[in-house]
């Protein structure tokens, strides 16, 4: 017999809800057989008449169609180096399989027959069924799809910028023809313009009338985007002409299957490594240096807060915010400890030197003030 192990739901942990669920699945007919001999017991009484339930073993195979999907979306953006172009193809996919699922029975909902019929073969599993157990979980299918939508939809409300600039951007351009490659990325070229508000599509999108307002519109992005302040956008080439000239150079470069398996962040660094790339195309650059810097992936963020946790302890309730963020970057950036050549001793003598210290040695509320051990 498979032992499968219970693990506990919590809502700040994705994985686990996928984990558990997929447990009470495996394990619903064991369950119930335990459930059903549990005597005087209140508790037990009223999760045997739960899980006896057809509408509750229905939801239970809903999410196992749906949560797979949702793990697997949650995996990706824990991965330290995931690519922004993949960001947009994933996340449709996903609403794709949702939409799907409000309409059709996924593997599992196509299974609950036999589920029920397997279930039936002892009294114990039998399940309860009601007339309007059909007319209930439509019902709350249809209300936990339509959550679940809303909640991706509300969760990546940046979508078209991510997949502009994965168009922009695109490796695979330099496969395209002379005609498609004129016309390809135009369009999300124009869409990171508006966004970014840069000089050139705020005076593209304003009347001549209103300069005032599109100045207002560059001066807000130059202090929200600082990266901008570096362009500009009075001189040189419009941005469309220079990702043109973009475009034939990459196609030159990386022509005749060159740098195979090349991800849109490999064609940015590569872009960028080139002293005259904020000299021949400002602009293009200040949006490739943006590209680097989305917050996608979710990994570098939680390492963050573990190693602050792990350093700014109770016991450094001193640690000022500066210090706290060199230590950061030191344990996060910094070579790794070699303690066979390091030299502890020395280190501790320099800290000693530094300033008189005094270090209370026993509990504060009893110990006499004489009684404390001055250091250096």
């Amino acid at each position: 017999m498979t032992e499968y192990r219970l693990k506990e739901a919590k809502f700040t942990r994705w994985l686990s809800l996928h984990q558990s669920v997929q447990a009470v699945y495996r394990s619903l007919k064991p369950i119930l057989i335990y459930l059903s001999e549990v005597d005087n017991d209140a508790i037990g009484a009223g999760l045997y008449k739960l899980l006896r339930d057809p509408v509750f073993v229905q939801v239970l195979c809903l999410f196992m169609d749906v949560f797979p999907h949702l793990t697997k979306l949650s995996k990706t953006f824990q991965q330290a180096d995931i690519d922004v172009a993949s960001v947009e193809p994933l996340v449709s996919t996903v609403m794709e399989e949702v939409e799907w699922l409000r309409e059709n029975h996924g593997e599992y909902l196509t299974k609950f027959r036999d589920l029920v019929a397997d279930l039936a073969k002892d009294d114990r599993t039998k399940l309860a069924i009601k007339e309007t157990a059909n007319s209930q979980f439509s019902s709350i299918r249809g209300q936990f799809l339509v959550s679940v939508r809303d909640r991706l939809t509300a969760r990546f409300p940046s979508m078209p910028i991510l997949s502009s600039f994965a168009a922009v951007f695109d490796p695979a351009l330099s496969a395209k023809s002379d005609p498609e490659l004129r016309a390809h990325g135009e369009s999300a070229l124009e869409t990171l313009t508006v966004h970014y508000c840069s000089m050139g599509s705020a005076r593209k999108t304003e009347d001549d009338s209103d300069s005032a307002a599109a100045d207002a519109k560059v001066e807000h992005a130059v202090e929200k985007f600082a990266i901008i302040d570096r362009v500009d956008y009075n001189s040189g080439l419009p941005l469309l002409a220079e990702y043109n000239a973009l475009k034939s150079s990459w196609v030159r470069q990386y022509a005749n299957g060159k740098k195979q398996g090349m991800r849109m962040k490999d064609l940015i660094l590569a872009f960028l490594s080139d002293a005259k790339a904020w000299v021949d195309h400002p602009r293009m650059a200040a949006l490739a240096a943006i590209a680097l810097t989305l917050p996608v992936a979710t990994a570098e963020c939680e390492r963050i807060f573990r190693t602050q946790n792990r350093i700014k302890t109770d016991a450094r309730s001193r640690l000022t915010q500066e210090k706290l963020c060199n230590l950061m970057k030191i344990s996060m950036e910094g070579p790794a400890l070699d303690a066979n050549s390091f030299d502890f001793d020395s280190i501790v003598n320099e800290w000693t030197k530094a300033k008189r210290r005094r270090a209370v040695i026993g509990p504060a509320k009893t110990q006499k003030k004489d009684d404390a051990m001055v250091i250096g």
